[in-house]
């Protein structure tokens, strides 16, 4: 099966450090470890030039920042701080103040570029930030990625949107998602 595109339905994570993804082939149930994973980020480009440049400069951070809000790396909100502060847009540091930032949208409405939030349902609160690529996919620094830092992700992924998860994707129910650009 290699060099074959595949629909992958499920993630499971056996540390922070390992991610794997299942996906069928002729009904039998396959694994794939989360690095090995390439999405075809190319197709989902905009023509706003700036809101490109600044996701330009976060996916070539993919795989080379990992997650660390105790030392002088990224943490989510500093993440997306930094990307928008490039586009001159200072979203403030930490992921509750940006969730008041840009204009709200609906998430049925999101566009790329769209600052997305999530909650961790143990605390009850704003836990998570990233940013919308297009077709389900945002760009995030998480421990939570297959390489444990700037990475994408999906929406789709129980990880992110499952009532069962440690998160609770934004769009249970109403959702907080915000315009910058």
């Amino acid at each position: 099966m290699k060099n074959k595109w595949v629909y992958v339905n499920m993630i499971a994570h056996t540390n922070l450090h390992a991610v794997y993804y299942r996906f069928k082939h002729r009904g039998q149930n396959y694994w794939i470890l989360g690095q090995n994973i390439k999405y075809n980020l190319k197709a989902l480009e905009g023509n706003k030039k700036s809101l490109e440049r600044i996701i330009k400069i976060g996916e070539k951070m993919i795989g080379h920042s990992k997650y660390d809000e105790k030392s002088r790396h990224f943490d989510c909100s500093s993440f997306m701080n930094y990307l928008f502060t490039k586009a001159g847009h200072h979203l403030g540091s930490t992921t509750f103040s940006q969730c008041y930032n840009g204009k709200p949208v609906n998430y049925k409405n999101k566009k790329r570029g769209d600052l997305i939030f999530f909650d961790d349902k143990d605390d009850g609160h704003l836990a998570h930030v990233g940013t919308y690529l297009g077709k389900g996919l945002f760009l995030h620094d998480s421990p939570y990625t297959d390489n444990g830092g700037v990475g994408v992700s999906s929406l789709q992924d129980n990880f992110w949107n499952s009532r069962n998860s440690k998160y609770l994707s934004v769009h249970y129910p109403d959702g907080i998602v915000r315009r910058i650009m």
